[in-house]
């Protein structure tokens, strides 16, 4: 990733996010059965639509035919409890 990746690195920054990581798309069926264990586990809750469509969180292809990368963006929700306006 050269001055591009960089340049959407600080984009994203500057828009508020806390952290933005890009990684390639690769076929890794270790990460697949740790997702398979995951849903088997019923660790997503009530997240339903996670196990309606595994495939597409073992690959982004399934939506994005032509996708190489992705692109991940965190945003830290927590903020401590406002100060007493009284």
């Amino acid at each position: 990733m050269g001055g591009l990746a960089e340049d959407l690195k600080a984009r994203a920054r500057a828009e508020g996010f806390d952290d933005v990581r890009i990684t390639a798309l690769r076929d890794d069926p270790v990460r697949a059965g740790r997702l398979s264990e995951f849903l088997a586990s019923s660790h997503h809750g009530s997240m339903d639509w996670m196990a309606k469509t595994p495939h597409r969180r073992r690959d982004p292809r399934e939506l994005v035919p032509e996708a190489r990368s992705v692109i991940v963006l965190a945003l830290n929700y927590y903020q401590p409890d406002p100060p007493d306006a009284s």
